[in-house]
């Protein structure tokens, strides 16, 4: 570090209202190597000088100084120091604009991040992450960053495979896509950062890079991508991608200019990941409890059926057994109606055969109560009983006297 410079910020720290520093012989070719660093170059046709001195005019943020070959005069040094002070004004009304963009910028993002997360606390089933990661593009797209797609991908234990729903600009896909893994760097890369427990990858593909992968995605796409935005992504130089990193998912945003992301918008999309992460972890919680709660329905109802057949007396009291059981499974309305309305037709139908063979016989030797069908019997001859809401069985007069008496 150039001692000059040094001297320059420790009487700034010392807050001395205007101060001159002198530049000669080495210091002076030592600062002007320094300005030259930093883009300064010398006027056309003048040479570096022998000597320069630095004047300066303190205010609450900074310095404002000339640089001449000799000192200013005292009146010239106050014409300085009152355009310092108006500065110092014009800088601190800058600060407080940047200060209330910057919370105007962050109100915009908690909004946006706001939608994504009660987009993300609707979700019932898994196929609704397809509008998730389409609201997660829109309000990425509307804090002004350079997107042409965006995806999101979910970790299966031990696949290599990517699981992911895919938004980009105009487009609508409604289902997800299954990219089986292969040796290309959008998977490699990918799989490389996921194992050493890296936050964030961010990467660029080449023409040819790019033109491979996506040979690849629409051969298992389940989606047709309209012909227009296939010519928009091939006439494409390129991809440069970010993608967050998470414990089950991880958001991807890229586009074709081939122009990384800055650090604040990689952190952006960290923010938006985040909110996503917590929401899916959520709803995993709740597809295991929704999982759990069917899995007890269903065991009521089999203890129920169990309860109605360990109560069973007599072969009487199978029709009960049965119709509990019918209860028990037919539990939507319209498939109930169905099913009693199919018993019913077989039922009547048993009756009508039943009766039919009563009048072509003769004398009457019992009453069958089980079936529910009184007539004349014949020994020996074989009838058609009904046996609850199940079907029509037979067996011969002598066996069904035997079994009701």
């Amino acid at each position: 570090e150039n001692d000059k410079i040094r001297e320059f910020s420790e009487r700034w720290l010392a807050n001395e209202d205007r101060f001159s520093v002198f530049f000669e012989e080495q210091a002076m070719k030592d600062f002007m190597t320094h300005l030259v660093q930093y883009g300064w170059k010398y006027p056309a046709g003048e040479s570096a000088p022998d000597r320069v001195v630095m004047n300066c005019a303190s205010y609450s943020h900074g310095i404002m100084n000339t640089i001449t070959y000799e000192p200013l005069a005292e009146d010239d040094f106050d014409v300085l120091a009152r355009f310092a002070k108006v500065f110092e004004q014009t800088y601190t009304r800058f600060l407080d604009l940047q200060k209330a963009e910057a919370q105007a910028r962050e109100a915009q993002i908690e909004a946006a991040l706001e939608r994504v997360r009660a987009c993300t606390m609707a979700m019932h089933q898994s196929e609704e992450l397809q509008e998730v990661i389409r609201v997660v593009f829109e309000q990425l797209e509307s804090l002004n960053l350079d997107i042409d797609a965006s995806n999101i991908n979910v970790h299966l234990k031990d696949s290599k495979d990517h699981y992911m729903w895919t938004a980009a600009t105009s487009q609508r896909y409604d289902r997800r896509v299954h990219l089986p893994y292969f040796n290309h760097p959008f998977f490699t890369r990918y799989e490389t950062a996921l194992h050493n427990g890296e936050a964030l990858l961010t990467d660029t593909m080449t023409f040819e890079e790019k033109n491979s992968f996506f040979v690849h995605f629409y051969t298992h796409a389940e989606f047709t991508v309209p012909k227009k935005r296939k010519a928009y992504i091939a006439a494409a130089k390129g991809i440069a991608r970010s993608t967050v990193l998470s414990k089950d998912t991880s958001l991807t945003i890229w586009n074709y200019k081939v122009v990384p992301y800055t650090p604040d918008e990689n952190g952006i999309i960290k923010r938006f990941a985040q909110v996503f992460e917590q929401t899916y972890t959520r709803f995993l919680d709740l597809q295991k409890a929704e999982a759990q709660a069917r899995e007890a329905q269903i065991e009521a109802a089999l203890e129920r059926v169990r309860a109605k057949a360990m109560a069973m007396h007599s072969s009487e009291d199978l029709a009960t057994t049965s119709q509990c059981r019918f209860s028990r499974i037919a539990d939507p309305a319209h498939h109930t109606d169905a099913l009693r309305r199919r018993s019913d037709r077989r039922r009547n139908s048993g009756r009508r055969a039943i009766n039919h063979q009563r009048h072509q016989r003769g004398s009457c030797l019992g009453t069958c109560r089980h079936s529910k069908v009184e007539g004349p019997l014949r020994i020996g001859k074989r009838i058609r009983i009904l046996e609850g809401a199940e079907g029509i069985s037979s067996c011969t007069e002598g066996q069904f006297l035997k079994k009701i008496l």
